[in-house]
């Protein structure tokens, strides 16, 4: 090992005698590298979420690592679960370095959809039609799993009457808002047609009555 002996920018090695060398220590210590896949989050559209990113924090590695990852999280239906990876070191290099893996998490949120019963009538003294509703915000994604309860008013005379949609607010993959419609009674038509009737010249009339058709009971 050869010794210089500097005073500033001034090679001052002459001015020495050295005597014994000791050597001293080198220690080569772990390279301390953190790996942590990324946390991310969208809204329920049927696909799978996948983010295949992870960062690199620490000391990082060298060049001679040959360090690589796969990530392997994915989230699809409405929950969460962890971002999973593996990761691979050239096995010449593994004792360099130590390695802390954080994985992150993947969140799915329910979507937000509209279930609308349908506006529906009949005449005074029919039967009540079905009641039905409609589901909007949902796009092309199947809701056909989804249970909605439909009733109406109760009442049997002309006039307008609420339906009443229901159901368990989350359901699924799905976060439902319920409108109600209105269920309308209409007039029923009544035609009244006179008897035929006749007298003799002289007498009285007859007692005049008629015959009603389209009475509802």
């Amino acid at each position: 090992v050869s010794v210089k002996v500097m005073r500033g920018d001034v090679d001052v090695t002459e001015n020495y005698s050295f005597g014994t060398h000791i050597d001293g220590n080198l220690k080569v210590t772990p390279r301390n590298v953190v790996l942590i896949s990324d946390f991310n989050e969208k809204v329920y559209d049927g696909t799978a979420l996948e983010d295949k990113h992870v960062e690199v924090l620490g000391d990082g590695f060298v060049n001679d690592s040959d360090a690589s990852w796969t990530v392997t999280g994915s989230q699809t239906d409405v929950g969460s679960s962890k971002n999973t990876f593996t990761y691979t070191l050239k096995d010449s290099v593994k004792g360099n370095y130590v390695v802390t893996k954080y994985e992150g998490t993947l969140t799915v949120t329910p979507k937000d959809i509209t279930v609308t019963a349908d506006d529906v009538s009949k005449v005074y003294g029919a039967q009540d039609p079905e009641l039905i509703y409609k589901v909007s915000g949902n796009g092309d994604l199947d809701v056909s799993g989804i249970v909605v309860d439909l009733e109406r008013e109760a009442g049997e005379d002309v006039a307008e009457y609420d339906i009443i949609a229901s159901g368990v607010k989350l359901q699924g993959n799905y976060s439902i808002k319920f409108v109600g419609g209105k269920f309308t009674i209409n007039k029923a038509a009544l035609t009244i047609t006179a008897d035929y009737k006749t007298k003799v010249y002289g007498d009285g009339d007859p007692e005049f009555t008629a015959t009603a058709s389209g009475l509802q009971f």
